[in-house]
């Protein structure tokens, strides 16, 4: 994830495709880099400059016609959300995710046009046995929702749904703000 959004922001390969091949728990992760607290995941299209263009879901590489696997983020904080135009997310699913923005969503925080998100959830599980905290999206104020912040004209959500994650904000919604 981390080599996926430094190719993005850094390296400015905007239209990228990237598949998520496995289950991730970032808390797992967190040891590795810091002694406490919460690691700050950067997100994929950190701003107007750097917006993502390209596909991102879920491959399952042992059976590459499995079009129906949907592999997850786990524990995931990030203190922006990404931007995407003209792009494809599918397949992809958070649990006990952190979110928070100026504009803010689960699976992107501003989908500006011509893009789709389908096939994604983002929900909360006991926060006991899943070993990290339940799922929040939060926004000071301006849009948020459980999937995507701000959607944009042509933009299609769909087959999509958030669990029992709260949604903070302005304007909040369960699936778009």
């Amino acid at each position: 994830l981390a080599w996926f959004a430094y190719q993005v922001n850094v390296a400015k390969q905007s239209t990228i495709k990237a598949y998520l091949v496995n289950d991730i728990d970032m808390k797992a992760a967190e040891g590795s880099y810091i002694s406490g607290g919460r690691l700050n995941w950067m997100p994929v299209g950190t701003d107007l400059n750097t917006i993502y263009r390209g596909t991102f879901g879920s491959r399952n590489l042992s059976n590459p016609s499995d079009t129906h696997k949907i592999y997850q983020i786990r524990n995931l904080y990030v203190s922006r959300a990404g931007i995407v135009r003209n792009a494809g997310i599918s397949r992809i699913g958070l649990v006990n995710a952190e979110v928070s923005g100026g504009s803010a969503g689960g699976i992107a925080g501003a989908v500006l046009s011509d893009a789709s998100v389908a096939q994604c959830y983002n929900r909360s599980e006991n926060a006991e046995s899943s070993g990290g905290s339940s799922g929040s999206v939060t926004v000071a104020s301006g849009p948020v929702g459980g999937i995507v912040g701000q959607a944009g004209d042509g933009v299609t959500i769909r087959d999509c749904y958030n669990m029992e994650t709260v949604i903070k904000g302005t304007g909040a919604s369960s699936i778009a703000g």
